[in-house]
């Protein structure tokens, strides 16, 4: 679901320590998809305001499991709430449900992090006519073992292909390649585990002049290991997509023992 509207207040973060830095190149396996055509519409109402229609017990239960707070979306479907939050120590994802007495509720999914594990990387990109998620794809040959023939056979393709649907590749084509790559890295020989989510939205029309800013955030995890992605792409036009990208990609190790609890 995205939406065409203000843009919510957008949080600066302090920058991971150097030692926890994810590397911004490097070799990668990871599949590097065909960006789909976004599309636009939805819910008027800021993230802010999503969150408040929350109840105020959802907010505590929420705050006292994140720890410091990363990133965040709110979206709506079907006149209900429905949030994702990565901190420092949890991923948290809010569902809309019916409890037992068949009236609305609301699920809380907690992935518990290894807070020491966290790692990031910023991914900054600029580029012209080059298709969204091309820029930086290597013109130049993969590097080879010592003594190996000039022409191999291609890489298998990873298991992972078999578990992102069509809607979620295209989203990740409109990512740059490194941003792709850091997201799906971990997961290359993904189980049926396998749980990702996206959310997007735009301020400005992508038909004009100028463009408008694509706001974008997405997560993947098998229960062992997440990964995050959020910023933003200036200069958004249909169908060439944003001309700048300003990213920071997460990861981190899933806690020993959390396998994700619900409430």
């Amino acid at each position: 679901m995205a939406e065409d509207r203000l843009p919510a207040r957008y949080q600066n973060h302090t920058a991971a320590p150097s030692s926890d830095r994810l590397p911004t190149r490097g070799v990668s396996d990871a599949p590097i998809h065909r960006p789909k055509e976004l599309s636009f519409g939805g819910s008027a109402a800021t993230r802010e305001e999503l969150w408040q229609r929350l109840s105020p017990t959802l907010h505590e239960k929420v705050n006292q499991r994140l720890g410091r707070l990363l990133q965040w979306w709110a979206t709506e479907v079907d006149e209900r709430v429905s949030a994702v939050g990565l901190g420092t120590r949890a991923l948290i994802v809010l569902s809309p449900t019916v409890n037992q007495a068949g009236r609305p509720a609301t699920e809380i999914n907690t992935i518990n992090l290894d807070e020491a594990s966290f790692r990031s990387a910023s991914v900054t990109e600029t580029h012209g006519a080059t298709p969204p998620g091309m820029a930086h794809v290597s013109q130049t040959a993969p590097p080879r073992e010592p003594g190996s023939p000039p022409h191999q056979r291609p890489a298998p393709t990873p298991a992972l292909t078999h578990h992102v649907d069509h809607n979620v590749s295209g989203f990740l084509g409109q990512l740059p390649t490194r941003a792709q790559q850091l997201l799906q890295d971990p997961f290359l020989n993904a189980s049926d585990e396998l749980r990702y989510d996206y959310f997007y939205y735009r301020t400005g029309h992508g038909h004009n002049i100028g463009g408008a800013t694509l706001y974008v955030w997405c997560y993947f995890t098998d229960l062992r290991t997440v990964t995050f992605c959020a910023g933003h792409g200036r200069d958004y036009q249909t169908p060439r997509g944003p001309a700048s990208w300003e990213l920071t990609c997460w990861r981190a190790d899933v806690a020993p023992r959390s396998r994700g609890t619900s409430q």
